[in-house]
């Protein structure tokens, strides 16, 4: 009697494990000149579409490595609608930082070069749209020419205050 009922338990979770399994696969990298890919930040909107706030690298000359930042939108297909290439300059040293959702808005914190030399290189705040249209885009200062690695942080108040730290 015990091995029917610990039977008739296995079976009836069964469709329990089952909804585990991962609903698509998707790979991303591979831009023109630009092979490498490392993420920095995602979110994920009320209709369950993902938006990445990635680095892509290119690593062609062993002395020095091309970054730039890149904004994607991964529908919940897993597909990519669109990506937009935030940098300025290719190997001058932009990074994406800190990426958040807000109101059907998109808040985000990269560097650009205003030069193709190396620096200065700005931080900038931006406000996109979930289709990706850029609203605005503010200059906060420079970032840290010795490459130290800052913890950048948005946040949002019930006035409509945009605070961004780090900087």
């Amino acid at each position: 009697m015990k091995k029917i009922i610990i039977i008739i338990f296995l079976l009836s979770s069964l469709p329990s494990f089952a909804q585990m399994l991962p609903q698509w696969k998707n790979e991303f990298g591979g831009y023109p000149g630009f092979p490498a890919v490392y993420p920095a930040q995602m979110v994920v909107d009320g209709e369950n579409n993902s938006y990445l706030l990635e680095v892509v690298e290119n690593y062609s000359d062993l002395r020095t490595s091309c970054h730039d930042p890149i904004l994607r939108k991964v529908n919940s297909n897993g597909q990519t609608d669109w990506y937009k290439d935030l940098g300025k300059y290719a190997c001058s040293g932009e990074y994406a930082y800190v990426l958040k959702i807000h109101n059907e808005a998109l808040y985000l914190i990269y560097s650009r070069a205003e030069t193709q030399s190396t620096y200065p290189v700005k931080l900038h705040l931006a406000k996109y749209t979930l289709e990706g249209d850029s609203v605005w885009s503010k200059v906060l200062g420079d970032e840290d020419p010795n490459g130290y690695l800052t913890e950048y942080q948005i946040d949002f108040d019930n006035s409509g205050n945009i605070y961004a730290s780090g900087l």
